[in-house]
């Protein structure tokens, strides 16, 4: 059960992390990556669980 509840965490920790990095970048950084700013915001909205 710790473990469990460890790994949750550490998920949710990594979708705040990589969302963070997704708001920096910008259009030119998207284009590259093949996100559309459309997704980016999307994407932004999340809840760090989801």
């Amino acid at each position: 059960m710790a473990r469990a509840l460890l790994n949750l965490l550490n998920l949710w920790a990594r979708n705040r992390r990589t969302r963070r990095a997704l708001s920096k970048l910008n259009h030119n950084q998207l284009e590259d990556i093949g996100v559309s700013r459309s997704a980016q915001r999307q994407e932004l909205t999340k809840w760090f669980w989801d």
